[in-house]
C-alpha cells in the first residue's frame, strides 16, 4: 500500500506538493533539476490533450460519466486515443488499486501522482499513461512512482508505459525488472541533487 497521502495538498495547475508547510519535490521536478528532462519539444496544445485524456480515461476507470463539460470537438478528437486505451483494459485486464493517486515518501522529500498501480496478470505493476513518444527519463519516474505505490514490499515491481496512439492503438513499453535496482540509484542520485540545488 502507499503511503496515506494524510496532511499532503497538491495543486494540479502549479503541480506543486506540500505537506504542512514543506514544498515537496514532484517526481518530473527531480528528474528536471537534475537534467534528465528535457522540455524543449514540450507543447501546450500536449499538455492540455494529456491533462484532457488522464480526465477521460480516469473517469472510464471509474465507470463515470465521460467528460459533460468538454466541447463535442474536442473531444471527438481525443476519441482514437480513448479507444486504444478501452483496447487496452480488455486485453490486458489490469486490477487497479489507485487511480490517478497522489502519494510521498516524506522521509526523502519527494511526491508524485501515479497513474495507475495495481496488479496485471497477478504481478505488482506501476503504469504511467502517455500519448507522445516514451521518453528516455521514463524507467526513472517509473521507479520513482514505484517506490511510492509498493512500499518495498512487492517481489516484481513491473514498470510500464501504455502509449496511447492517434491511430486508435496502443503500446506497451515495459522496463526490465532486472534494472530496477539500477534504476532506483540513478533516480535517488538526482533526488539528492535536485535538494541540493534546492538548499543552495
Amino acid at each position: 500500500m502507499p503511503p496515506e497521502p494524510v496532511g499532503i495538498r497538491f495543486d494540479a495547475t502549479a503541480h506543486r506538493y506540500w505537506s504542512g508547510p514543506r514544498e515537496l519535490l514532484s517526481v518530473t521536478r527531480v528528474l528536471r533539476e537534475a537534467g534528465l528532462v528535457d522540455a524543449t519539444w514540450y507543447t501546450e496544445a500536449a499538455r492540455e490533450r494529456g491533462a484532457a485524456l488522464h480526465a477521460l480515461t480516469e473517469a472510464i476507470d471509474r465507470d463515470e460519466p465521460i467528460a459533460e463539460a468538454m466541447d463535442p470537438a474536442s473531444l471527438h478528437a481525443l476519441d482514437p486515443y480513448l479507444e486504444a486505451y478501452r483496447t487496452f483494459l480488455a486485453e490486458a485486464h489490469p486490477v487497479w488499486t489507485g487511480i490517478e493517486t497522489p502519494a510521498a515518501d516524506l522521509a526523502l522529500g519527494y511526491a508524485g501522482t501515479l497513474d495507475r498501480w495495481g496488479t496485471l496478470q497477478g504481478d505488482a505493476v506501476v503504469v504511467d499513461l502517455k500519448t507522445g513518444t516514451v521518453p528516455p527519463w521514463a524507467p526513472l519516474q517509473l521507479v520513482a512512482y514505484a517506490r511510492l505505490a509498493l512500499d518495498g514490499h512487492a517481489v516484481r515491481r513491473r514498470r510500464i508505459v501504455v502509449q496511447l496512439l492517434p491511430t486508435g492503438r496502443y503500446s506497451v513499453r515495459e522496463f526490465p525488472v532486472v534494472n530496477f535496482g539500477r534504476d532506483e540509484r540513478i533516480f535517488l542520485s538526482a533526488l539528492a541533487i535536485a535538494q541540493w540545488k534546492r538548499a543552495a
